[in-house]
């Protein structure tokens, strides 16, 4: 495996501290090389390969997380998605900054500024939800799966948030806690290496955990897909081990999980990125 990042690394030019103005140049130019979505995130994404790991290191730059806006210094699983989602969508960094407002926080906020309260804290709840309804991502779980995915829920309401188990941690207000049944598809854990080979290349990856209610979410933790000769990769910031922005091989990372036992993996959804759709392109104009 560190065979395998180091050439990924020779391969790519690396952003890793660069400024926007820094990227402007070479992500101009990649756009005009990769004509898909999926082609230009794997390229931008690439480039954060080596990256140190640090948990939440994107936020409002005041308030309650004062963490920058943008920054390729370090990244989460999360924000590495993010910012090679915006990147990918618009050759402009200018406009890229505008879009990622729009991928983290709900409607307006890359008007009116960005809000801790209006980001879009839980995946299944709030940041697949509303970034299919926008454009951002479409779930294609059932395609890869086929008859192998199940149906999983989580149900939550202001009256279960009050019972989490950290109740000190993202303290909303009623407007913004997640409020009904919320169902999608997954590919179960032990059958997830049977159709790594027909996920499509550039494909988000999330690991969904087994249902408590004392959790307000299952979603953990997500990756982008990297097919290639040698097999299936999930490229993600990775918080235990190498700490950094690694290509890891998809059955390694399945045997990884499987390993968790205070809180297991029920197994994976897989989303196709796509071009958000011109309501959201025009914030960034």
């Amino acid at each position: 495996m560190h065979v395998l990042l180091t050439l990924v690394l020779a391969a790519a030019p690396s952003w890793v501290g660069y400024t926007p103005e820094q990227i402007a140049p070479e992500l101009a130019e990649i756009h005009k090389k990769e004509a898909t979505f999926n082609g230009r995130l794997l390229a931008i994404s690439s480039r954060f390969l080596g990256a140190p790991y640090k948990f939440s290191p994107l936020g409002e730059e005041s308030g309650v997380d004062a963490d920058p806006l943008f920054t390729t210094k370090e990244f989460d699983c999360l924000s590495l998605v993010e910012i090679s989602l915006a990147l990918a969508a618009t050759p402009n960094v200018t406009d890229a900054l505008k879009l990622l407002k729009d991928i983290r926080y709900f409607n307006g906020e890359a008007i009116t500024g960005p809000n801790y309260v209006e980001r879009k804290h839980f995946m299944e709840s709030q940041w697949i939800p509303e970034n299919t309804r926008i454009g951002w991502v479409k779930d294609v779980t059932k395609q890869v799966g086929g008859p192998l995915a199940i149906t999983v829920k989580k149900t939550m309401n202001p009256e279960i948030y009050k019972k989490r188990k950290k109740v000190q941690e993202l303290d909303l207000p009623e407007h913004r806690i997640p409020n009904g049944v919320f169902q999608w598809p997954v590919i179960p854990l032990d059958k997830m290496e049977e159709v790594g080979a027909k996920i499509p290349n550039g494909s988000l990856i999330f690991v969904v955990r087994e249902d408590y209610q004392t959790i307000p979410y299952r979603i953990t933790h997500v990756g982008i897909i990297v097919q290639r000769k040698s097999g299936t990769y999930v490229r993600h910031a990775k918080d235990q081990g190498a700490h950094m922005v690694l290509d890891m091989p998809l059955a390694a990372v399945v045997k990884r999980h499987a390993e968790f036992v205070k809180w297991p993996v029920t197994g994976f959804s897989i989303y196709a990125p796509t071009s958000p759709k011109p309501a959201v392109a025009a914030h960034a104009m």
